[in-house]
């Protein structure tokens, strides 16, 4: 998603393409700390963030996907969380 809170995706083949969604608003980010691999949790900000990133996926048919990726980090495990009843996939 950029700045204006639009889907953007990446063509990387003539075939796919792939969607980079960062994780939610984490405490230390709603505190402006540096957090590099910090296992900071989600602000209730930063699940309402995935909640509509997953509502605008879902209202998109050409988003379709293959699989989830996402890191150990709880900000990142827990975002995608809110996301696979849209996408279909379990993590």
């Amino acid at each position: 998603m950029n700045r204006a809170g639009q889907l953007t995706s990446k063509a990387v083949s003539s075939t796919g393409r792939f969607l980079v969604l960062r994780h939610g608003q984490s405490e230390w980010n709603a505190a402006r700390r540096w957090q590099g691999q910090a296992d900071i949790d989600l602000t209730e900000t930063g699940r309402a963030q995935a909640r509509l990133a997953a509502g605008r996926l879902a209202s998109d048919p050409a988003f379709t996907f293959l699989a989830v990726v996402r890191s150990h980090l709880k900000r990142a495990r827990e975002t995608p969380t809110i996301i696979p009843p849209v996408t279909g996939l379990e993590l």
